[in-house]
């Protein structure tokens, strides 16, 4: 009966031995899967941080999950913040309905792409786009800024000119048809 039981015994042991190699494996692939993972996050947060776009990730909630440093000029946020609503900061551009609509692209899974104005005349485009997992599942919204303030400037500057084109072909046009003759002189004072 010893003998037997010892029989068993070794048999487990060389069973246990056996799962503990299984296991001691499986921890070494796990350990490899989170170095891959830590050094993708590490590439994610430094390519979102060099990228200078100004962005926050929300959940469904529009709680704040992530954001990248360049949107703290924007919305005034720390590290801190990261869970906290969206609607408990003041924004440095006027746009009253962001959150609402977040929540319309989080029903309809349309983006939302607007001008907002911001602080010092400066303009802003706002992307609002749905945070799509690799498996297609919607897991909040992901919304981005980025200065046109410059594009926006040569783009009024573009439409001025034209302007007075226009302003300046209607007025030859009205003193080409006038029916007396007109001369403007510009004159010195003394």
């Amino acid at each position: 009966e010893l003998q037997s039981a010892n029989e068993e015994l070794e048999s487990s042991k060389e069973e246990l031995q056996s799962l503990n190699e299984e296991i001691s494996t499986m921890n070494n692939q796990l350990q490899d899967k989170v170095d891959q993972l830590d050094r993708a996050n590490n590439d994610m947060t430094n390519l979102l941080a060099s990228s200078d776009v100004a962005a926050v990730f929300l959940s469904p909630d529009l709680r704040i999950r992530r954001f990248t440093p360049a949107i703290a000029s924007l919305l005034n946020v720390v590290a801190t913040d990261v869970g906290r609503p969206l609607q408990d900061f003041a924004p440095r551009f006027e746009d009253d309905r962001l959150p609402d609509d977040c929540r319309k692209v989080l029903e309809g899974l349309q983006p939302i792409e607007k001008t907002v104005p911001a602080e010092h005349g400066r303009s802003l485009v706002c992307r609002i786009r749905p945070y799509r997992t690799e498996d297609s599942r919607i897991e909040g919204v992901v919304v981005t800024f980025f200065d046109v303030t410059e594009q926006v400037a040569a783009e009024r500057e573009r439409a001025q000119v034209a302007l007075d084109q226009v302003a300046a072909a209607r007025f030859r046009r009205m003193v080409e048809h006038l029916p007396a003759g007109a001369v403007y002189l510009e004159g010195r004072r003394s």
